[in-house]
């Protein structure tokens, strides 16, 4: 609690000093101030934070550079889209991420090379239209990606490239929408709309007026032929890839009968359909865990959870009855996989599961 309370004051003098560079995040920052997932291309590791800070570390730990280009939040303190979201990505020498513009960095020294116009806080502008910035011909394209010439299209966090289409979660509500990725590009070159992916029969399992439980919010998988995707609330969908039509919908059972609020630590699934080697699998906000056989049959392989108390305040104080104020730790993160290992970040542990020896 005392270093907490330090750090609002250490805040409280830097907005003093530059109210623009020392902006804090906005308060509806949800994902946190470290909750974008960072880059690698294999020999360094790249972070971006929501209050504007860049860092570049080698496989070691060992930082080679680092930076501030902060914006502060759009909209204020309160931010309509719940604070910045969209996690960095990579390009062949471009460090890239969304502020109130988007901005790359270079890769070798952290310098910022080129940025866009301020993106509109709400609506956000279409993502099919590109925008252009100074210095550079590379086309941002508002949620999908960036498109560098001679280098590809490279995906923002929340999209899913496959089959030279681009999956993407909507924006506050539950629809999937695809888009062609054209074989050329020009600098006025519009994303093609393909349509959306549909929910089935399960949609009359969700909880009654729970705010919500239709949202799409972790990233599609596309295996094989199919699209698999989860709501918030557990309707599990898989399409096919070719033509979007839903080959089953089923509701799994992930702990997820009390949301939205208090979200996400009462329950629901925010993470996103990973395969890990011949299977896949899904992790809700409260540790449950499934393993699914991929196909055009829902069938589980395997079900287990994990269970962990975090000690202090929650949002909404969502506790459980004790005088220690303790709460279900959350976790809204896919897995990773790493040979016969997995691994898994919860709000308060890193897990790592496997073979017991």
């Amino acid at each position: 609690m005392e270093a907490h309370g330090l750090a609002g004051e250490i805040e409280g003098l830097l907005n003093k000093v530059d109210k623009v560079r020392y902006a804090p995040p906005a308060r509806r920052q949800e994902v946190g101030h470290a909750g974008l997932t960072s880059c690698s291309d294999g020999k360094f590791i790249y972070t971006w934070f929501a209050d504007g800070v860049a860092v570049c570390h080698d496989l070691e730990g060992k930082r080679k550079w680092m930076t501030l280009q902060n914006e502060g939040p759009r909209g204020g303190t309160e931010n309509d889209q719940h604070g910045y979201y969209t996690s960095p990505l990579l390009t062949d020498t471009e460090f890239v991420v969304r502020m109130t513009t988007t901005h790359a960095f270079d890769k070798a020294t952290g310098k910022v090379l080129w940025k866009t116009g301020v993106i509109k806080e709400w609506p956000p502008p279409p993502r099919s239209e590109p925008l252009t910035a100074p210095g550079t011909d590379s086309l941002v394209y508002t949620e999908a990606g960036v498109h560098k010439p001679g280098g590809g299209f490279f995906a923002f966090s929340g999209g899913t490239v496959a089959g030279g289409r681009f999956y993407v979660v909507g924006i506050h509500h539950g629809t999937v929408s695809v888009w062609e990725i054209p074989k050329t590009f020009t600098k006025d070159t519009s994303l093609k709309h393909l349509g959306g992916l549909v929910g089935g029969a399960t949609e009359n399992l969700l909880i009654p007026a729970v705010q919500g439980g239709f949202k799409v919010q972790g990233s599609v998988l596309v295996h094989e032929g199919i699209v698999y995707s989860v709501t918030m609330s557990g309707p599990f969908r898989a399409h096919d890839e070719q033509t979007k039509k839903l080959v089953y919908s089923t509701r799994i059972d992930l702990n997820t009968f009390r949301f939205f609020y208090p979200y996400p630590y009462a329950s629901g699934v925010c993470a996103s359909p990973t395969l890990g080697g011949k299977n896949i699998y899904m992790f809700g906000n409260g540790g449950s865990a499934l393993v699914i056989k991929p196909g055009r049959t829902f069938e589980v392989v395997a079900e287990n959870r994990i269970e962990r108390l975090q000690s202090g305040f929650s949002q909404w104080s969502y506790m459980v009855p004790s005088k220690a104020n303790w709460y279900p730790e959350c976790t809204v993160s896919s897995p990773i996989f790493e040979g016969q290992r997995i691994y898994l970040q919860g709000e308060g542990y890193l897990y790592c599961i496997g073979k017991a020896k």
